[in-house]
């Protein structure tokens, strides 16, 4: 019988699991449901592109704040696009920078129903799938490993468990 610690350091990967796909499952859902947001004039404020250095690899991304008008309320929002993070490749990186910077104005894709929340870029790319598929992965792998942990007996091999397998169907078969 497994003992409590280990049933709670399963429950608690399985439960970072859950939570990343909710959250991969979330961005998703918020990229396709932008495609339908209204626009707005917006300029931008501030524009920067950022280095992450970590130990043997860098980083970038293209940090911006902008500011749009709803209704007559002033409202201000930091998103490029659902999904959007940084990553190794400069170029793409400072390419959003550039243009961004030398922009006079900006279209803001905004949320009707809550329009301090906002975009510059609306649907689903290809980094929209990448919290989703992260989630999955942790959760497959943790669920996978806690299934031979807890169906293994202490000290017993998993090939010892295929023989026995077998020797049951064997027997099953005559």
């Amino acid at each position: 019988m497994p003992k409590l610690g280990t049933i709670l350091v399963a429950t608690l990967f399985i439960g970072v699991g859950v939570v990343g796909v909710g959250y991969g499952i979330s961005e998703v859902a918020n990229a396709s449901a932008s495609n339908d947001w209204p626009t707005v004039d917006g300029k931008v404020v501030e524009c920067t592109l950022d280095e992450f250095v970590r130990e043997t690899r860098t980083n970038w991304e293209c940090k911006v704040r902008y500011t749009y008008e709803v209704g007559g309320k002033q409202y201000q929002g930091d998103r490029i696009a659902f999904g959007y993070q940084s990553t190794n490749g400069k170029e793409m990186h400072a390419a959003i920078e550039d243009k961004l910077s030398q922009a006079n104005q900006v279209e803001v894709h905004y949320d009707p129903d809550n329009p301090s929340r906002s975009s510059l870029s609306v649907g689903i790319h290809k980094a929209t799938w990448v919290p989703l598929l992260g989630g999955l992965m942790w959760l497959s792998i943790c669920i996978a490993g806690c299934g031979l942990y807890f169906c293994m007996s202490p000290g017993e091999k998993l090939s010892d468990r295929i023989g026995k397998w077998n020797d049951r169907k064997l027997g099953e078969d005559r």
